[in-house]
């Protein structure tokens, strides 16, 4: 299958066991929920490399470009965006900071489509979420005026174990395609090597 498949009979693959996942973030200091800085800045330049290269937001635009970008750890009942940029553009229109609030980093397990993501061996590029058979339902639509999703797993190199995911969302149509899906799977690589340290060695983003 392609990067780019996102079939329904992948939507929940059980990749990793969520209580491995949560040992893993436990034992990288990422269990608690909490801003950390450096995923912050990490995820501003996820989406200055989106807006700098991506040719899907490269065309003219009536309005200022409305991206978000979180780093996401799956709890026991909850998401939480320990990384978190916001264009002015997309914090203006749904009421957010730009820089992530604590109160603004957290979702519910229903919502949004990084639950998803950390259960899939391949990014999720979607381009209209509306297209999703769950869209009716999913909270991310309306808090965030999500539209289309481009989400990637975190993935320790010396375990192989999925513990989070690095996501990007906008608030127009966005046909990601092969570029979109390349860039969001090298950030999440950097990102994961940048918390856990290289092959063999597990340090600590905060």
């Amino acid at each position: 299958m392609s990067n780019l498949d996102v079939s329904p009979s992948r939507d929940d693959e059980p990749i990793v066991d969520p209580a491995e996942r949560k040992n893993m973030l436990i034992r990288l200091g990422l269990w608690e929920d909490q801003p950390i800085p450096e995923l912050d800045r990490m995820a501003g330049l996820v989406i200055k490399d989106a807006v700098d290269h991506l040719p899907a937001l490269a065309a003219p635009r009536e309005a200022p470009v409305a991206l978000l970008c979180v780093i996401n750890f799956i709890k026991d009942d909850h998401q939480y965006f320990a990384g978190w940029y916001a264009t002015p553009g997309f914090a203006d229109a749904v009421g957010v900071s730009t820089s992530g609030r604590h109160e603004e980093r957290f979702m519910e397990l229903k919502d949004g489509w990084c639950v998803i993501t950390v259960g899939r061996s391949k990014a999720l590029p979607l381009g209209d979420v509306y297209a999703w058979t769950r869209a009716a339902s999913n909270g991310a639509i309306y808090k965030i005026g999500a539209r289309a999703y481009l989400g990637a797993q975190l993935v320790d190199p010396t375990s192989s174990v999925i513990f989070g995911t690095v996501a990007i969302v906008s608030q127009t149509q966005t046909p990601w395609g092969t570029p979109g899906v390349e860039l969001i799977k090298r950030h999440a690589h950097q990102i994961a090597h940048a918390i856990c340290g290289p092959p063999g060695n597990s340090a600590n983003a905060s």
